[in-house]
């Protein structure tokens, strides 16, 4: 599977289980912060919230790695693709699918946070001047902070992913 941020790859272990790899693509703004956010975000969701989220086997944010690029490695998530079954559905079970993913929405609009910027795991973000700790009470084991933003609006599409953008990204 390949989108706009990311090549997502099926993989199947050697005892047939399942799992996806993410490599993020150059729009995906500067790698090393997209995949070290989307692996905290993925982590603090599963664990603040009752969203069923897969869990990350391993990542990397660091492409000197034996892999030679960024890279995520989660479960795969049980179930079909929304798309394929939409058409059968009736309408009453649409209504009730849509009413469950408003309530799974709020829970995510409920998280607060210091400062504007992107999620991370703690040591992801080394310099204290860029990081923004959570309340305890958001964060009782200190495990996350708030970082730089990622997002490819936060960077010049045309120049190449590794600079880093003239502007202040956060937090």
């Amino acid at each position: 599977m390949e989108g706009g941020y990311c090549k997502a790859l099926l993989m199947t272990t050697e005892n047939g289980g399942e799992v996806i790899a993410k490599i993020p693509s150059p729009f995906a703004g500067r790698a090393r912060y997209s995949t070290a956010s989307e692996a905290a975000v993925l982590q603090y969701v599963r664990d603040h919230t009752t969203i069923p989220v897969p869990k990350v086997l391993a990542w990397s944010a660091d492409s000197s790695n034996p892999i030679g690029a960024e890279y995520i490695i989660m479960e795969k998530a049980p179930g079909v693709r929304l798309s394929e079954v939409w058409g059968n559905i009736s309408k009453f079970d649409r209504l009730q699918l849509i009413d469950k993913l408003t309530k799974l929405e709020s829970q995510l609009a409920a998280l607060e946070f210091p400062a504007y910027g992107s999620l991370y795991h703690r040591k992801s973000i080394p310099r204290k001047a860029e990081r923004i700790l959570l309340d305890p009470s958001l964060d009782p084991g200190g495990e996350f902070c708030v970082g730089p933003a990622c997002g490819p609006a936060w960077t010049d599409a045309t120049s190449p992913a590794h600079i880093q953008p003239d502007i202040d990204t956060g937090p």
